[in-house]
């Protein structure tokens, strides 16, 4: 697995960098250089967006592409605008230059990290079509789309050339795998009706399926998403609820084929959809008497409110749920987390606890008022697949 910076992507965006390397040349502190950089991201961020771009062609382009990146660079951690656009060195190169590279080293091309974006679906059909009949290998339909996409970074997956790698989706692959979905329904369909259905992913991505028992799988994994589960114990589960289990094994065997055709074409659309894994993270969703959250999760929130889940995500904490998480260690039940919050962040004047947006002082009405949000902090928080116990 290797991540890095392409071209002709960052032809463009280089010009972002000169800017701030320009704007920070006089300094060489890490940090003076970082905030000024993000100070100059903010103002563009805000401004340009207001200018009225009319000039055509090429320029137009440009403008369009740069405030973009503004507007994508505007939220990044400090610390991601140090690395990606004020590093001493960024070398960024065509995806056809990297893939020489590592043919010189006995690497091939597997996929891409983003599994979707080595797709023929995220192209036009007819442009996918005409590309297919120009690019001679994978490498070349790769380097033609990142072309066409502008791309600016890649995460590529590599073998050794000795592996057999096989370009042809199979759904049978998918019984060895687990399967999550966050995707929720966005039609009123029943489930065992054959009566087509639309699932959507938070970012607007969407499945339609009329096959019974993949609607009922994905209301399923819905219901106890975040977690993930095996495909065998999604597809008996949704066939149970639909009252099928006692079919012959004929159907189910049909069943589990539409099935894991249907999940892998969402798959396709989108990892957010479905997200297929050789493992299923360690976490639970329940909060028990005396949570714990993760070790690192804890360590990450002495400092921050963005931390790490157990899914490997970067999960951004609201304000209760922050203060409270150094301290579900497993040792704490309510009564204890709350005192916690009480003689730590709310003595100290860090946290604030309002009633009807009015800032209260009695500690008698700060507890009554917490002791509830505490609850609901921790469900939260275990939705966020933090808590390991």
């Amino acid at each position: 697995f290797v991540s890095y910076n392409t071209r002709p992507g960052w032809r463009t965006l280089s010009a972002l960098r000169d800017m701030l390397l320009y704007h920070t040349r006089e300094t060489a502190d890490p940090q003076v250089k970082t905030a000024r950089a993000r100070g100059l991201l903010d103002f563009l961020t805000q401004e340009m967006p207001k200018r009225n771009v009319t000039t055509a062609g090429l320029l137009k382009s440009y403008t369009e592409f740069f405030n973009q990146e503004l507007q994508r660079l505007g939220g990044a951690e400090e610390g991601y605008v140090a690395h990606e656009l004020l590093e001493a060195v960024n070398g960024p190169v065509y995806f056809s230059e990297f893939m020489a590279r590592a043919g010189r080293h006995d690497l091939q091309f597997v996929t891409e990290f983003d599994f979707r974006t080595s797709q023929t679906n995220t192209l036009e059909p007819s442009l996918a079509n005409g590309l297919m009949n120009v690019a001679r290998d994978v490498i070349e339909w790769e380097q033609y789309v990142d072309f066409i996409k502008g791309r600016t970074f890649r995460m590529t997956l590599l073998c050794h050339d000795g592996v057999r790698v096989s370009r042809t989706m199979k759904p049978e692959v998918l019984m060895n795998l687990y399967l999550a979905s966050s995707a929720k329904p966005i039609t009123e369909v029943e489930n065992n009706s054959v009566a087509v259905k639309i699932f959507g992913d938070p970012d607007g991505v969407s499945l339609s399926t009329d096959h019974p028992v993949t609607k009922e799988t994905l209301t399923y994994l819905a219901e106890i998403w975040p977690r993930s589960v095996p495909f065998a114990a999604a597809f008996d589960e949704a066939r149970a609820r639909l009252h099928l289990a006692a079919q012959g094994d004929d159907r189910s065997a049909l069943d589990a084929r539409m099935l894991g055709n249907n999940l892998l074409t969402a798959f396709t659309y989108s990892p957010r959809l479905v997200e297929l894994s050789v493992f299923s993270p360690r976490f639970v969703t329940e909060v028990s008497e005396r949570p714990m959250a993760s070790p690192w999760a804890r360590v990450q929130g002495q400092d921050s409110f963005r931390v790490t889940n157990l899914r490997h995500e970067s999960v951004e904490l609201d304000a209760i749920q922050g203060y409270l998480l150094p301290y579900v260690d497993g040792t704490r039940d309510r009564a204890a987390l709350l005192y916690a919050l009480m003689v730590g962040p709310v003595a100290a004047g860090k946290m604030t606890v309002k009633h009807q947006d009015v800032p209260l002082q009695d500690p008698v009405q700060i507890r009554d008022v917490l002791a509830p949000e505490i609850e609901e902090a921790l469900k939260r928080t275990a939705r966020l697949a933090l808590l390991v116990a």
